[in-house]
């Protein structure tokens, strides 16, 4: 393949990576939201998987076989820690305004500048290897794939070189356009979530497509590889390998937890707690899925080619063939080192400049403006991490396995383990204490690790002998030593040396972060003055004019503060200050400086203690204030519906006073006329009159019906109905009931159909109240039933101790809503004015009444081939149930 056409692709790729993050930053809403979502939070945490994943665990499980899994079980396995662990490291980054793995140890461990060199300067080491192994996944496979040769250089030119250079320039476009470690850097996350997306659908594609042209598949495929004189070895977890596992997992875990990536985007970048949750499950996923079909290719690469073919870039050799996707498949490498390369020189850039070069320069030069230098300080740092990464690749790099080179940076990230996990939870660690077991640890692995890399010569310490006799590897002796080294002398000398006031204040905050309001800050951080001047000096020199005067005027507008006529700065506005160098240049720079300008009081351990229980009292307090809020809120609430509740039933009131006084009013109205007529007609024929006394006797019935049910209802309510109950057929009832309607069924042509259960017990019951049901609810049924072709259907039956009645008509049905609030006592009356069946809305009322005083249920359901069911349910008689069991 061309080397010109595939860095032309590789340029039209990070255009459309700088597109991404460019939109991300400024464009739609809706990519906006996306890029602050779960989704592309989870994604971005996949920037764990890099060149190694994509190149490297295809060459361990050729030669080591399923030991490559190790590296992703370790985060797996320690999801639930990791999940506790990030929850409280974003609470405490938060309150700090913490950006970088080396401020949270500086600002645990008392601002404490050393403490944060140490940190950076161990990072640094443990991630230059890491980069390198980045660019040389890169270099390689881009030769590769132009030259057909592992390293050649293409028509003269380092290809790691120009690597390093295009993907310098990438990150210093994007990842130091803020001052502010902190920021959200919204367009950095959408470049790392989408190349996550884009290495995994390459990695499974061409996993697919290389598969596929086996002959024979899978199962042929593992037939042939029994050839392999070592397959047995592959395909198993060998005695002595087992302890090489543990170690494995123990140094991933770690890492995944303290890669400088990794905190950036998990802890730095987290925009809500909530998308911790579902890193929990989709991750594990993400690692399952990329690594499902890494051991096949391996295998397919072992039989194809000689042993002489790095087992690194199988899955480049066995695309060759195929320019379009062996270009893919470069671009998915490419993907998941630059996304890794990316995350990483941006933390390692703002630690290296705020950490190492920044407090440099300030001791050589205080007074020098750094208003304007801040960030070139910061790409310059990113430049040299760059170039000092490619360096190590040509000097180490290229006699090393990709695999080996991770695993060496992971043991170096490990160390910062014992003082981040007791920092977090355990108020003895000090900084002494931190410092020490971390240096110890550092020297260690620099000792048994990296000089035996630079040159196998100056390997002053063979652990070989120890690793024999533990019965682990070399790289196992190498973990166990050094962490459990590590971890010694930290819990050592921090349970031997004095705390500072400051140590006691920073571990009360950070071991019990939830417990303190964050109001400690204007009072414990400072105790001491400094002239307002003095102040704003110190700003302008490290923000600039212009911006510093843009924070105090914010500042004093919210404060009230005057400073022309208070020239003197309090501790609050002093801790104000500092929070803004820190942000700029870190916690233990921004301190130092601070402390410059700041004539310090010294504070008491027990003024300490004292402040910090007045804290969390302010704290507890708070919680009680919020705690009463709600619960004042939610009153609040209950009483807004049960207002709106009382409108609504005075309405229904209002509403059910008009219908029923329009319909005693119309019967009487009705009857007066007609007795008028009677009476001044006294001439008028005996059939007509015979008529008129018919109409009025009617129209008295009706008004009788009315008053009934209305005065029923009242009786219901009130309780002072007595039912005259007694043992009946429930069978005759329903026999009788339906003959009384008999005629008026002929009249509306509907045929009734009965389906009664034989041998149905007896129920007890007031028989006329059940007969008053019976007929509502046939009426009703008659009254919707489909007048062309009218069927209703009833049946009874018993079950569960009840007699069941249904009623079952072929009409429309009935609305769900309706279903539920129909037999509501004013229901049907507020529904007068719409088109809904005229009456006063009392008769299914009176019904639900009337079973339930039976201890029965009724209820209304559309039926799902049309018409409406309409249910109630009897006790059977207690005596005739008493009287079967003692028969039984």
């Amino acid at each position: 393949m061309s080397g010109a056409l595939l860095a032309i692709l590789t340029l039209l790729y990070l255009g459309v990576l700088f597109a991404i993050g460019y939109y991300s930053e400024r464009g739609h809403s809706l990519v906006k939201k996306w890029a602050n979502g779960s989704a592309a939070y989870v994604l971005s945490l996949a920037v764990y998987c890099t060149a190694w994943t994509f190149y490297g665990s295809i060459g361990r499980a050729a030669t080591s076989g399923l030991d490559f899994l190790a590296i992703y079980l370790g985060p797996v396995l320690a999801m639930p820690l990791w999940y506790l662990i990030t929850r409280k490291s974003i609470r405490i980054a938060r309150t700090h305004r913490i950006g970088t793995l080396a401020d949270f140890f500086s600002a645990r461990y008392g601002q404490f500048q050393r403490m944060a060199t140490l940190v950076s300067t161990v990072l640094l080491m443990a991630i230059i290897p890491y980069i390198a192994l980045q660019i040389k996944a890169i270099s390689e496979s881009y030769s590769l794939l132009t030259t057909h040769e592992m390293g050649s250089a293409v028509a003269g030119i380092d290809s790691g070189f120009v690597a390093t250079l295009i993907l310098t320039i990438f990150t210093l476009a994007f990842g130091t356009r803020y001052l502010e470690a902190s920021r959200p850097k919204r367009g950095m996350i959408a470049v790392v979530a989408f190349e996550s997306g884009i290495k995994i659908f390459v990695f499974l594609l061409a996993s697919v497509m290389i598969l596929a042209q086996y002959k024979g598949g899978l199962g042929q495929l593992f037939s042939d590889a029994h050839i392999l004189s070592d397959f047995a070895q592959l395909t198993a977890i060998p005695e002595k390998g087992q302890s090489s596992w543990v170690s494995l997992i123990l140094i991933s875990s770690l890492a995944f937890l303290l890669l400088p990536r990794q905190f950036q985007v998990a802890v730095v970048e987290n925009r809500s707690e909530s998308h911790l949750r579902h890193a929990l499950w989709l991750l594990p996923l993400y690692f399952l899925v990329i690594n499902l079909l890494v051991f096949p290719v391996a295998l397919t690469g072992r039989l194809a080619f000689p042993a002489e073919i790095d087992p690194d870039f199988y899955m480049s050799w066995l695309t060759m063939d195929q320019p379009w996707l062996s270009s893919l498949v470069f671009i998915g490498g490419f993907s998941a080192a630059s996304s890794m390369i990316i995350v990483s020189t941006i933390a390692m850039g703002t630690m290296v400049s705020n950490n190492l070069i920044v407090p440099a320069l300030i001791r050589l030069m205080p007074s020098i403006d750094f208003s304007k230098k801040l960030l070139w300080i910061r790409r310059f740092s990113i430049l040299v991490i760059m170039l000092l990464s490619w360096a190590y690749f040509r000097g180490v790099g290229e006699r090393t396995t990709l695999v080996s080179i991770g695993i060496t940076s992971f043991i170096g990230v490990a160390q910062l383990a014992p003082a981040y996990l007791g920092g977090l939870f355990w108020k003895k660690g000090n900084r002494h204490g931190a410092f020490a077991g971390m240096l110890f640890g550092l020297i260690l692995w620099f000792v048994l690790l990296i000089l035996p890399d630079l040159n196998p010569a100056w390997s002053v310490w063979e652990v070989t002998a120890l690793s024999t006799w533990l019965g682990v590897s070399t790289t196992s002796t190498v973990v166990y030593l050094t962490l459990l080294l590590n971890a010694m002398v930290y819990v050592v000398v921090s349970s031997f040396t004095k705390e500072t006031a400051r140590d006691i204040q920073q571990a009360e905050l950070f071991v019990d972060a939830d417990k303190y309001a964050r109001s400690y800050e204007d009072r414990l951080v400072w105790q001491g003055s400094a002239s307002f001047p003095n102040i704003q000096a110190l700003l302008n020199q490290f923000l600039g004019d212009q911006r510093a005067e843009e924070v105090l005027d914010r500042y004093a507008r919210i404060q009230g503060v005057d400073w022309r006529s208070a020239p003197h700065a309090d501790a609050k506005m002093i801790s104000y200050a500092e929070r803004l160098l820190a942000e700029a240049i870190g916690p233990a720079s921004a301190r130092i400086m601070i402390s410059s300008v700041v004539k310090e009081e010294r504070i008491g351990i027990g003024e300490v203690v004292n402040i910090l229980n007045e804290s969390r009292e302010v704290l507890q307090l708070n919680k009680k204030l919020k705690t009463q809020s709600d619960q004042l809120i939610l009153a609040s609430e209950e009483l807004r519906l049960a207002n709106e509740q009382m409108k609504e039933l005075g309405g229904l009131k209002d509403d059910f006073l008009y219908t029923v006084t329009h319909e005693l009013r119309t019967p009487l109205t009705s009857i007066r006329a007609q007795a008028e007529i009677l009476h001044d007609e006294p001439e008028m024929l005996r059939s007509d009159q015979e008529m008129f006394l018919n109409n009025i006797v009617e129209d008295c019935e009706r008004l009788t019906r009315l008053i009934t049910n209305v005065l029923d209802l009242e009786k219901f309510e009130s309780g002072n109905l007595q039912l005259d109950q007694r043992v009946a057929d429930i069978a005759e009832l329903l026999d009788r009931s339906i003959s009384s309607m008999h005629t008026l069924g002929e009249h509306h042509n509907i045929q009734v159909k009965m389906d009664l259960a034989r041998g149905m017990r007896p129920v007890f019951i007031d028989q006329d109240r059940i007969t008053q049901v019976i007929v509502n609810l046939l009426s009703n049924a008659m009254k919707f039933a489909n007048p062309a072709d009218g069927h209703i259907r009833i049946s009874a039956y018993e079950i569960d101790g009840e007699v069941k009645v249904n009623i079952i008509d072929n009409g429309p049905g009935i609305s769900q809503e309706d279903a539920e609030r129909v037999f509501d006592k004013f229901y049907q009356v507020r529904h007068q004015l719409t088109n809904k069946p005229k009456g006063t809305g009392l008769g299914l009322a009176i019904c639900k009444n009337i079973i339930q005083s039976h201890g029965g249920v009724i209820y209304l359901r559309p039926e799902k081939k049309g018409g409406t069911r309409a249910s109630f349910t009897l006790p059977i008689s207690r005596h005739h149930q008493q009287k079967q069991e003692s028969h039984v």
